[in-house]
């Protein structure tokens, strides 16, 4: 069965059935959904990066949410969350558990999505990408 996840403006996440073009689950998830990735290697696993900056991560087998991680929690004086919106996500090559997020005000954090730890942040410097989705880029200097 090949599947497409899906999220909207009313705060739903969606797992639609492609072969027989039909929604098979849905949750409601405490803000707009800016992104969702499935897991890369936990299929069952999939991450939605939440406008109001929090991720949820839901198990589509047991089709319950089975953590929230509210980043603003992560706000200090060295990495700036503080009112900015949680634009974009993508899981980490290097680690299956981590994943890399990207702020409206240009911060960059690598996180331990599993232990809900901080791992890495920096400031991107240079006009903020004003798209969503996987805009993630890594540049070799």
């Amino acid at each position: 069965m090949q599947v497409l996840a899906s999220s909207s403006a009313d705060k739903t996440v969606a797992i639609w059935n492609l072969d027989e073009s039909k929604k098979v689950q849905h949750w409601t998830t405490p803000s707009h959904g800016n992104q969702v990735l499935f897991h890369p290697t936990k299929f069952n696993l999939l991450s939605v990066a939440c406008e109001d900056s929090t991720i949820c991560i839901i198990d589509c087998k047991s089709e319950k949410c089975v953590r929230t991680i509210d980043t603003q929690q992560f706000n200090n004086d060295e990495c700036k969350l503080d009112k900015a919106n949680l634009l974009s996500m993508t899981h980490s090559e290097w680690n299956e558990n981590n994943c890399f997020l990207g702020y409206s005000n240009g911060i960059l954090v690598e996180m331990d999505c599993f232990n809900c730890k901080v791992l890495h942040h920096c400031q991107l410097q240079g006009q903020r990408s004003k798209t969503r989705g996987n805009d993630v880029v890594f540049i070799e200097s």
